[in-house]
């Protein structure tokens, strides 16, 4: 190999673990401000735990969340998307209105689906938007959107409705004051 091809090699290489890094510190603030939200704070050890297993690194992960509270109503995963979604041109409202089936985050949302959807249990991605404090949810429940406050933006695709909601307001609807979601059933 020649020196140039080394150097590039290597430039490739640090820019996509640069990227895993930024990948996995967006969903691990996520993992944090659910479990801050919903008062899990006891599980953040076994979840960390359960993040090394799969990764040797002591990470808090969506789908160690997901699979350590089964009775979530969703089943999350993150993405930071490869371009920031206030400057894509395909993530404007008119773009929307044209296609959103061309957005990054509804693509992103379909890959997610097909990767760890179960039966009919809602999934939702997160993924960030600028000056929206933990960033924006898309999903496919019906009953939590309808019970969030604030705007939501309705995707319908011949009867089955995509929503994007803000997560801060998705989680605090959840909680409600401490009256919704609890863990009541954990697999730790």
């Amino acid at each position: 190999m020649k020196k140039k091809d080394i150097r590039e090699d290597i430039r490739r290489k640090v820019i996509q673990r640069r990227k895993q890094q930024s990948e996995d510190s967006f969903e691990e603030l996520r993992v944090r401000f659910l479990i801050k939200s919903f008062k899990l704070d006891k599980f953040t050890k076994p979840l960390l735990k359960m993040g090394e297993t799969r990764t040797g690194r002591p990470l808090l992960l969506l789908s160690c969340f997901n699979e350590g509270f089964p009775t979530f109503p969703f089943l999350l995963g993150a993405s930071r998307l490869d371009k920031a979604v206030h400057k894509d041109p395909k993530c404007t409202f008119p773009a929307l209105f044209q296609n959103y089936r061309g957005a990054s985050f509804v693509k992103a949302y379909e890959e997610l689906y097909e990767r760890i959807s179960v039966g009919d249990k809602p999934v939702g991605l997160i993924f960030p938007r600028n000056r929206i404090q933990q960033g924006l949810l898309i999903h496919n429940s019906e009953l939590i959107a309808k019970r969030v406050e604030g705007m939501t933006l309705t995707l319908n695709n011949k009867g089955h409705f995509l929503f994007v909601q803000p997560l801060l307001s998705v989680v605090s609807s959840m909680y409600n004051h401490g009256h919704g979601w609890k863990a009541d059933i954990t697999h730790f």
